[in-house]
């Protein structure tokens, strides 16, 4: 037979327990809520195992954080379908073709993620839908070059800002990319084609003050010939690029200076063709564009 309750309920073995308690013991369980810290009382985590608003902590051994290794991130990259990353330290592994991608959680002010890329591309780590990192656009990825380590920072509820930028600007120096040219658009037409290209710093962010860079256009989409006549530096400000000969193509070399906002825009005047241009970062290394097209 059960135990008999007294008129509150308590059984025999209840009361023996509670008898064992000083009232100051008691008083830790009195009046708390599951989840929020409450000064002298005792610490009952919710049904999330979550607590909040505890002040300060002291350990006496390593804290032993969330750790996930071996993602692999979406193939094809945007950020829609980009793999999720759940851990405060992530270790991608897989990272096939620049630009696959994955995604931090939703922006909670305080928290940090960590990311390490580990494969063999650069990866595009996108904010959670309609979140930001640093000073880009809402849901747009930071590229995190082979083999660089990021720590993610949620500095408000939409807003994630990366610590140590400063180390993945030197490394991307010494990677020789302090910049990256990408191709931003092109529009083919019969006899000419034209084509805006952005200009980001090591952050992935566009730049904000003009940049001048140099360049050539070639018939190669894998960089330059040598060109034994030798061809003369034209300066262009974000306008027209005239191609007179493109039968055997190893120029011109010309220098262009992006706009404040960091693009650059040009129309190549041609015969049919597919051409490039390779820009020339200030380490010597190139950009190459994508295939500049004349109809």
């Amino acid at each position: 037979m059960a135990d008999a309750v007294d008129e509150l309920g308590f059984s025999p073995k209840l009361r023996e327990f509670l008898a064992g308690l000083a009232p100051a013991e008691l008083a830790y369980l009195d009046g708390l809520t599951a989840g929020t810290v409450t000064a002298s009382k005792a610490l009952v985590a919710d049904a999330n195992k979550d607590l909040a608003s505890l002040r300060n902590l002291t350990v006496t051994g390593p804290i032993t954080y969330d750790h996930n290794t071996g993602i692999t991130a979406f193939a094809t990259g945007g950020q829609a379908s980009a793999t999720a990353l759940t851990g405060e330290y992530n270790n991608v592994t897989v990272c096939a073709t620049a630009g696959d991608s994955v995604k931090l959680l939703t922006a909670v002010a305080g928290q940090t993620q960590t990311v390490k890329n580990n494969g063999a591309a650069a990866l595009d780590v996108f904010p959670n839908t309609s979140d930001a990192i640093n000073g880009l656009s809402a849901n747009t990825a930071y590229s995190l070059p082979v083999g660089a380590e990021v720590t993610f920072r949620a500095i408000d509820a939409a807003t994630w800002h990366t610590q140590a930028a400063a180390n993945i600007r030197e490394i991307a120096k010494l990677s020789g990319a302090p910049f990256t040219v990408t191709t931003a658009s092109t529009t083919p037409a019969s006899g000419s084609c034209a084509a805006q290209f952005v200009v980001k710093d090591a952050d992935g962010v566009a730049v904000t003050v003009p940049v001048s860079l140099e360049a050539y256009l070639t018939a190669s989409a894998t960089g330059l010939t040598h060109d034994a006549a030798g061809t003369s530096i034209a300066v262009l400000t974000n306008g027209a690029l005239t191609v007179e000969d493109a039968t055997a193509l190893v120029g011109p070399f010309f220098r262009i200076t992006t706009t404040a906002a960091g693009l650059i825009g040009l129309t190549l005047t041609s015969g049919a063709g597919t051409y490039y241009i390779a820009f020339i970062l200030p380490n010597g290394k190139l950009a190459m564009s994508s295939a500049i097209v004349v109809n």
